[in-house]
């Protein structure tokens, strides 16, 4: 009993370095960054849209991402925050849409010619 009693004064004694030491990097380990923080890879399988012209419109939005295509699995490799995800993955939506499919979406080239006028002929004001 009396050697229990003195290994907990030893204990309570020791107990402020040990929490000093301890407790410091526990707290940090708790403090991790939240899901939404830590940055995730994620594959964006393509079916219409060419790869090449997928990154290139990535990385004109984005350009702090790294972005990687596969040709043979036709799929996009983005690694970001989630926010970029949301970004990418409305970049890729529109992409994959395609061209607009009513006609009034559809911009068409017209060409516009110059017609002069004649003046029209002039009428005599007789009383």
């Amino acid at each position: 009993m009396r050697y229990c009693l003195r290994t907990l004064l030893i204990v309570l004694a020791l107990l402020p370095p040990i929490v000093a030491t301890v407790v410091p990097p526990l707290l940090q380990w708790f403090r991790m960054k939240s899901p939404t923080d830590i940055p995730a890879a994620r594959v964006y399988p393509l079916s219409q849209t060419d790869p090449a012209v997928a990154v290139q419109m990535v990385k004109a939005k984005l350009p702090g991402l790294t972005v990687a295509f596969d040709s043979a699995s036709n799929s996009l490799f983005v690694a970001g925050q989630p926010a970029d995800h949301t970004v990418v993955a409305a970049i890729i939506k529109q992409l994959e849409q395609g061209p607009p499919t009513s006609t009034s979406d559809v911009l068409r080239p017209v060409k516009l010619r110059q017609v002069k006028l004649k003046a029209p002929p002039a009428t005599s004001s007789q009383p």
